[in-house]
């Protein structure tokens, strides 16, 4: 599945100076690793001495669904971000006593595998992720509340993920251009939609309805 495409294909780190007890990346189970870029977030509880900085975050043709929840009152939200396409400054997050962070991040071309609907309108939005995922959050819910440790989320999200997949809905001419694209960065539009006897804008429509994203966005 998708060709090894995700062991040539090294985004950065969005916000690369996080790492620390604010923020923690572990890799997915090895069946995950074609879709799943990492799991990341708080490793333990808040102690509510601290706060996540602001800081430059940078495009990576990833998308996340990111969790912010407080056991101890027995809450939690979710909201699912698409591809960006330009970097920005995050803005501070404050951190309550006894919350925690957990985010998925995936490839941008996976997230049509588990989605309930197209990625047309996924580039530079942020919403709730039943838009897209439709009850996901719910069901994982009360396991996410109870967890305690970023590992054993992972654990859950995977389970949950995994009787979400359809692999059958990936597109073998967006794999077989995104394969072109990391061999050849620089290819023209008209000569990868050739080489896959396709027009560009029949390709430009295939990616932005797979992968939220343009072909020219893959290729920056």
């Amino acid at each position: 599945m998708g060709g090894g495409i995700e062991k040539r294909f090294h985004p950065l780190v969005p916000q690369p100076f996080f790492a620390g007890p604010e923020y923690r990346e572990i890799p997915p189970s090895p069946p995950f690793a074609p879709f799943i870029r990492c799991f990341w977030g708080t490793d333990a509880f808040c102690s509510g001495e601290a706060s996540r900085k602001s800081g430059l975050a940078t495009p990576d043709v990833c998308m996340d669904i990111l969790f912010s929840a407080s056991p101890e009152k027995g809450k939690m939200t979710d909201v699912f971000c698409g591809v960006n396409d330009c970097a920005y400054m995050s803005s501070s997050l404050p951190r309550v006593k006894g919350e925690f962070l957990f985010g998925i991040r995936f490839y941008a071309w996976a997230v049509c595998l588990f989605s309930d609907r197209d990625m047309r309108s996924a580039l530079n939005s942020a919403g709730e992720s039943g838009l897209y995922f439709g009850n996901l959050a719910s069901r994982m819910r009360e396991e996410l509340l109870s967890s305690q440790t970023l590992t054993q989320r992972k654990e859950i999200a995977e389970r949950h993920l995994l009787a979400r997949l359809q692999a059958s809905r990936q597109d073998a001419d967006v794999m077989n251009a995104l394969n072109a694209i990391l061999e050849r960065p620089h290819t023209r539009l008209c000569d990868l939609a050739g080489g896959l006897a396709l027009s560009a804008r029949q390709l430009e429509r295939l990616f932005l309805r797979f992968t939220g994203a343009p072909p020219k966005k893959m290729q920056a």
